[in-house]
């Protein structure tokens, strides 16, 4: 099983010429990506819907996007975490 997944949901039908919202999940399982995250406010610590800000980067062909996503933290201490 690969530890790293991540989906991507387009629009049924984008309007041509329109900008794109996309929505993306992510899931990390059964690795050590503590390390990574941390410096996201993604702690092994137990919190339950703690404001965090994640950064991403997405490209495509030649573009490249960055963006700040607000999120909530929820996580038990050495066992999961997950954002909404």
């Amino acid at each position: 099983m690969n530890p790293l997944r991540f989906k991507l949901s387009l629009p049924k039908r984008p309007t041509p010429g329109s900008t794109l919202d996309v929505k993306f999940q992510a899931s990390f399982k059964k690795g050590d990506f503590a390390l990574r995250l941390e410096d996201e406010g993604l702690s092994n610590t137990t919190v339950k819907s703690a404001p965090v800000d994640v950064d991403v980067v997405a490209s495509y062909l030649s573009e490249i996007r960055y963006g700040v996503v607000p999120q909530l933290y929820t996580a038990k201490q050495g066992k999961t975490g997950k954002t909404k």
